[in-house]
């Protein structure tokens, strides 16, 4: 059985709780990026693409080949043969740009930057950097944001022990490079600290498939 200074508790409690919340969905409606910005665009192409795992596949696919296509032609063509697809849920207007017609030539130059670009882009959204500085500058700009990462390193299935030996170099030169700049970084508590005390402020996955080329899961005692 409640009492009322109980009640009347719980209601405040209740109507905080609530706007709380509409004030948390306000900020994110403000945030929500528009049509005339890139950040719109990025957000409409990974919906498209994560509504299909057949469609997201041949998206990868077809950035691993891009900087082999040098031509506006050549990345049309390609475009055609990776997604002119029945099966997969793209919009007819979208799989008009690669039909062959009037003005081909011009339409392939333009397909051709924007396909490089979008491709870039989306890419940009996984890959945080190329080398160790710009892995830094990265995950710098991630913390002025008041967010917490962690790093993965691409391209973990070795076939040799020369490529495993490579990729265990990455993982060293991240450690003993990135560390000591995150040392020296301003503490964020609310992404530095949870109830235990202090968090790693880098957090690195280290991936076995990438440090021997006959690691198998299902074969531990080898």
């Amino acid at each position: 059985m409640k009492t009322r200074s109980g009640t009347k508790h719980d209601a405040a409690f209740n109507a905080r709780v609530r706007e709380i919340g509409r004030s948390i969905f306000e900020l994110a409606d403000a945030a929500r990026p528009r049509p005339w910005q890139k950040a719109w665009w990025l957000d409409r192409m990974m919906g498209l693409l994560d509504c299909d795992d057949q469609l997201r596949a041949r998206a990868f696919q077809f950035v691993d080949c891009l900087p082999s296509l040098r031509s506006g032609a050549e990345l049309t063509r390609h475009l055609a043969e990776y997604f002119d697809d029945p099966a997969l849920p793209l919009p007819a207007p979208l799989r008009a740009v690669w039909l062959p017609g009037p003005l081909f030539a011009a339409r392939s130059a333009v397909i051709g930057r924007a396909a490089r670009f979008g491709a870039v882009q989306m890419a940009g959204r996984f890959i945080t950097g190329y080398d160790v500085p710009s892995v830094i500058r990265t995950i710098e700009h991630l913390r002025a944001r008041g967010m917490a990462f962690t790093l993965d390193v691409l391209g973990e299935s070795t076939t040799s022990h020369a490529q495993a030996d490579r990729y265990a170099q990455v993982y060293h030169d991240l450690i003993e490079q990135v560390a000591p700049v995150a040392r020296n970084w301003k503490e964020i508590p609310r992404i530095d600290r949870d109830p235990a005390g202090a968090m790693p402020r880098i957090n690195l996955s280290i991936k076995l498939t990438g440090l021997d080329p006959y690691f198998d899961a299902i074969d531990p005692d080898r």
